[in-house]
């Protein structure tokens, strides 16, 4: 879990068009209460324009202090909105985890990829074992990713040991290769949800589950 003090939302910087896009609201939060949805497109806060290189900034003058109020005029289907959000401490549940309605189905949704994601991760497993799942969907729609390692080491834990997870290629062409080290911990069918705001280390987890054999995707095609 972690804490921090803004709205609730995860951003992205959209390189074709130079924009800062949300990825999503976090739920409950105050962005999310608000009405921000995943796709929004913000142009100004506080009516000072910002574009996608300046995203650090744009999250910066976002954050602030409890209890004050950010305004953002954000675009939505060619449309102009400004939407006035208080900003509140906020709490991050990094990894849900829950049985389907009292089925044997064991469901697991992460909201980004943080320090701490894989053994929180590994803790929801044992739990739903526990429990007796016999199958497990895997959450990732708008997920903007994270930490890279944090993505690899939860695919660490459902892969077989020493399957390649991770391939990445500098400008010379040189290879670097990333295998699983542990013994798997879950063995059941397992379901992956994407979407378009599904994101980055996301995308690589849910890439190394499928390419491995142990998970199928379902949903959209991801960002």
């Amino acid at each position: 879990m972690g804490n921090y003090t803004g709205i609730g939302i995860y951003l992205t910087k959209d390189i074709e068009r130079n924009v800062i896009l949300i990825i999503s609201p976090i739920k409950d939060s105050p962005a999310y209460k608000a009405g921000i949805l995943p796709g929004d497109i913000i142009t100004k806060i506080d009516g000072e324009s910002y574009t996608g290189e300046q995203l650090t900034e744009a999250s910066n003058k976002i954050k602030g202090e409890a209890g004050t109020i950010v305004k953002l005029e954000i675009v939505r289907n060619s449309q102009i909105k400004e939407i006035e959000v208080k900003r509140e401490h906020i709490k991050i549940n990094h990894v849900e985890a829950k049985l389907i309605n009292n089925t044997t189905i064991g469901y697991i949704e992460f909201n980004s990829f943080d320090e701490g994601c894989a053994e929180e991760f590994k803790e929801k497993i044992e739990e739903l074992k526990r429990k007796n799942i016999t199958s497990l969907i895997i959450d990732i729609r708008n997920n903007g990713g994270g930490l890279v390692n944090e993505a690899l080491d939860i695919a660490d834990f459902i892969v077989d040991k020493d399957a390649t997870l991770l391939i990445t290629t500098d400008k010379n062409g040189k290879e670097e290769i990333s295998k699983a080290k542990n013994d798997t911990i879950i063995n059941v069918p397992i379901i992956v949800l994407t979407n378009k705001s599904t994101a980055s280390a996301s995308e690589i987890l849910a890439g190394a589950l499928r390419d491995n054999g142990k998970a199928k995707i379902v949903g959209e095609k991801t960002y």
